[in-house]
């Protein structure tokens, strides 16, 4: 009744709070034991008990983990990764953005094998993907045989070129975005594009989901249509059997049936970015379809329409501009008119005046015929061509460069495997030694008994 007074009646119905039980003594040698990224079952944890301390019954300890709440349950079991997904949250609001306010990107190895452009044998290539935050369309890609910087900027320089310039691009922190040739003041690309370059924190691909689901809905979908698929939903049986005929048709003719040709491939991408921009996206808004009459959500490409309906223009980079300064650059020092780069050495009688200085050199990744070299201020100062002093009989492009650099480090590895393999054969029976000759004594005396 007093409760009943002071309260109210309501208060007065309810239950009692139950009180909490007491955490046992064996509880943080049980959850040593249990969070280990083996997970154990109860059973194990128990059999793995220290001698000389009190354990609990297989009931009470089942009764204890329910207890727990699954964060700390899962603790030591999966590892940071794995727990963000069973964290909390903040879902990003980009009601506030406009078309190439946020570009975001990302390099995914395909799914699929494919013929190599140069040799022809079964590979893998690297496909970096640039979307737009707002409106989610696909505005660019590049492909190449591995991700690296040039193939990052060369998905950007597609994306600023054909759409609209952005002013923020979200990558993750690989190495294709996060080295000099990006960030350098003064030669790095988007100090020279007038970017924000940001990168997401470690261990939160969730941070990046935009990019991570078209991976996962459109580049693996694109891969399945072919054979030569190798993800994880391919069967075994028919992946084997892919595998041997590519390798063995390979082997006798040189090329394989099953095997998409590089240009096909590249249509197979192209198609793809058409298919995907023109199709119904579910985080963006509704509206009616003007063929069919019924409520949908927007494409990528009516988010694009709309925005521009509403006042917004696009800004692509002209063709010119973004040869230019998608251009990479490196700091070089004039000598004698010279400038050197990659053992090439580029000559202009404008460079004279600038004995010692440093200067701005950029290049073309296929032509090494010439570069142009600036003020380290971007002030241009000339054409340099590739003349004397040449240590090669043609000029070698940065990409020749490259190649040479990737080969060597592969034949170095091989190298590393075969000692591994001839050490995996243990020492032999008989060490083999040289013949040594005869003491001159004992040769007389040999031929003094043929005698």
């Amino acid at each position: 009744a007093a409760l009943r007074d002071s309260d109210g009646a309501v208060a007065a119905l309810a239950p009692a709070a139950v009180p909490e039980a007491p955490i046992p003594a064996w509880a943080p040698t049980f959850m040593r034991l249990y969070g280990r990224p083996t997970k154990p079952g109860i059973p194990e944890v128990l059999d793995a008990w220290p001698e000389g301390e009190a354990r609990p019954s297989y009931d009470q300890a089942r009764r204890f983990l329910r207890s727990v709440d699954a964060i700390s349950r899962a603790m030591g079991r999966m590892g940071p990764r794995a727990l963000q997904s069973m964290r909390a949250y903040v879902a990003r609001d980009v009601s506030g953005l406009w078309p190439g306010a946020v570009f975001i990107g990302d390099g995914h190895t395909y799914k699929q094998e494919v013929a190599h452009p140069v040799h022809g044998r079964p590979f893998r290539p690297e496909v970096t993907v640039i979307l737009d935050v707002f409106t989610r369309r696909w505005v660019g890609w590049s492909v190449a045989l591995a991700e690296n910087t040039w193939s990052v900027a060369d998905a950007l320089r597609h994306a600023v070129s054909t759409t609209t310039q952005c002013a923020i691009l979200y990558y993750d922190h690989g190495s294709g975005a996060e080295n000099a040739t990006w960030d350098d003041e003064v030669t790095g690309l988007a100090a020279r594009l007038g970017i924000t370059k940001l990168h997401s924190a470690p261990w939160s691909s969730q941070a990046r989901g935009v990019v991570e689901r078209f991976n996962s809905s459109v580049l693996h979908k694109v891969a399945r249509a072919r054979p030569t698929y190798v993800g994880q939903r391919m069967d075994g049986e028919a992946r084997r059997h892919a595998y041997k005929v590519t390798r063995s048709e390979i082997k006798a003719a040189g090329a394989a049936r099953l095997l998409p040709a590089w240009s096909e491939f590249i249509a197979d991408i192209e198609a793809a970015m058409v298919a995907y921009n023109a199709r119904p996206h579910s985080s963006l808004g509704k509206i009616v379809d003007p063929v069919t009459g019924k409520r949908r959500h927007q494409s990528p490409d009516d988010a694009w329409a709309q925005a521009i309906a509403e006042g917004w223009t696009p800004d692509p980079l002209p063709a010119d501009e973004a040869r230019a300064l998608f251009r990479p650059a490196v700091r070089r020092t004039v000598r004698r008119a010279l400038v050197e780069w990659i053992g090439n050495e580029y000559f202009a009688p404008e460079l004279e005046a600038l004995h010692g200085e440093k200067v701005m050199v950029s290049y073309d990744l296929h032509d090494a015929s010439r570069v142009s070299v600036s003020l380290l201020d971007g002030r241009y100062v000339c054409e340099a061509a590739w003349g004397g002093h040449k240590r090669d009989y043609l000029p070698k492009t940065f990409v020749r460069h490259a190649e040479e650099r990737r080969v060597a480090g592969k034949l170095a590895r091989l190298d590393a495997h075969r000692e591994v393999a001839l050490a995996e054969l243990g020492p032999r029976l008989l060490d083999h030694r040289p013949a040594e000759p005869l003491p001159a004594d004992l040769l007389q005396a040999a031929e003094a008994e043929a005698m």
